[in-house]
């Protein structure tokens, strides 16, 4: 999941930001193969001969994008992201089945795109640029001061469920009439998850339930999984909702 979601995202945030206008295309190539190239140059001596692979992509792409002018941007990104994301997979999907065993005993310490590799020179190539030319944009830093009001202020309201003890909570769940606000801040998380937390509990050990941290851990992870499901405008809506913003 781990390479997946870097394979997937640290593409598609530069995209993005190309789409914004943040950064153009001609802009981005330039930075790309300079940074790839800098990135590949601590790695070892047998993964040089790939000094080129990132610029031989972003020009490929370039040429193929100038065929469609009308959509250049796009194709831009298309092509590219076939040129870097075909290579990417494979490797991960090689590191896998080569450490399987490692992996399903819980020994492999590593991502599977985090080694001495002319791919993991890629994968940091494209954080790298975003963290330099993309995330330090003024608009990006105020989406991100946002999303944090908007978390911070969400969390600060569901504080209340973890205030509670452990019978008190198992009452809200139970419908118990004592407790109304806690009851309806509840009542909005999916069903599902709130099924998740029983059966969980349910299946803790005599001797774990002698310990409230177990409980209250599984409680925590209730309201994580509520909160990092959410996405972008339910939680924007839940956050004005609570702090009645409307």
């Amino acid at each position: 999941m781990e390479a997946a979601d870097d394979i997937a995202y640290c593409l598609a945030d530069i995209e993005d930001a190309v789409e914004k206008g943040f950064i153009s295309v001609d802009t981005l190539s330039v930075l790309l193969a300079e940074e790839y190239q800098s990135i590949l140059s601590t790695l070892p001596p047998s993964e040089q001969i790939y000094k080129q692979f990132v610029a031989d992509k972003c020009t490929y792409a370039y040429e193929r994008a100038c065929e469609n002018l009308a959509n250049f941007d796009n194709e831009f990104f298309i092509w590219l992201r076939v040129g870097l994301i075909h290579t990417l997979v494979k490797h991960a999907a090689t590191r896998f089945i080569g450490n399987l065993e490692a992996v399903y005993h819980g020994s492999f310490n590593s991502a599977l795109l985090e080694d001495q590799s002319y791919q993991y020179a890629i994968t940091q190539t494209l954080k790298n640029v975003a963290l330099k030319h993309v995330f330090c944009h003024k608009e990006v830093e105020e989406l991100e001061l946002q999303g944090y009001k908007i978390t911070s202020g969400i969390l600060d309201e569901y504080r209340r469920l973890l205030e509670l003890d452990a019978h008190q909570f198992m009452q809200i769940i139970n419908k118990d009439r004592g407790f109304p606000i806690e009851t309806r801040l509840l009542n909005r998380i999916s069903p599902k998850f709130v099924a998740v937390y029983k059966q969980t509990i349910n299946q803790l050990t005599p001797e774990q339930t002698q310990h409230p941290i177990f409980e209250f851990y599984y409680r925590s992870r209730l309201l994580q999984d509520f909160v990092s499901g959410m996405t972008d405008q339910f939680a924007y809506d839940t956050y004005r909702t609570l702090v009645v913003a409307d």
